[in-house]
């Protein structure tokens, strides 16, 4: 695999990386996916594709919650997450969905950084308020987003 010139942490600083080898994008081309880490918490994800005469980066992401591939649009396709420590237990995602040449910025999301249960909602800021807020019904924890809401829009309920 050729080397990566730009890159702040390479493939990874540590000696050992995973590695996955299939079609992750159903392009009909088998890539190579190089899972590597930096630092204490920084994770890598480096894919690349044989262009007929060497493999060539077909794409790079650098998550500092972690990365991982899922598919949530259920196109057979997967798509990349990133994973961005946002605060108090929350992570930011971006998903690059891939459109037949590179993968791009699609959606974004909130999440929980751990899946454990029951989750503490943030409310130290306005905009953890109303992350908060959704990720319970997200959970369908609906008396934990009920009681998120301020008095004046609990006593508005029918």
């Amino acid at each position: 695999l050729p080397p990566l010139d730009e890159e702040e942490h390479g493939l990874g600083e540590y000696p050992t990386c995973e590695l996955e080898v299939r079609d992750v994008n159903a392009d009909g081309r088998v890539e190579i996916l190089v899972w590597g880490h930096a630092g204490a918490s920084t994770d890598l994800l480096h894919t690349y594709v044989w262009d007929g005469s060497t493999y060539v980066l077909l794409a790079a992401f650098e998550g500092n919650a972690g990365l991982r591939m899922e598919n949530a649009d259920g196109d057979l396709a997967d798509e990349v997450v990133v994973r961005y420590d946002a605060g108090a237990g929350l992570v930011w995602e971006a998903v690059h969905t891939w459109d037949g040449a590179n993968y791009g910025w699609t959606w974004e999301r909130y999440a929980w950084f751990y899946l454990d249960r029951p989750h503490a909602y943030p409310t130290d800021t306005s905009e953890h308020a109303v992350v908060s807020f959704y990720l319970a019904v997200d959970d369908r924890d609906l008396p934990g987003a009920y009681g998120l809401l301020t008095g004046s829009a609990q006593a508005a309920q029918p």
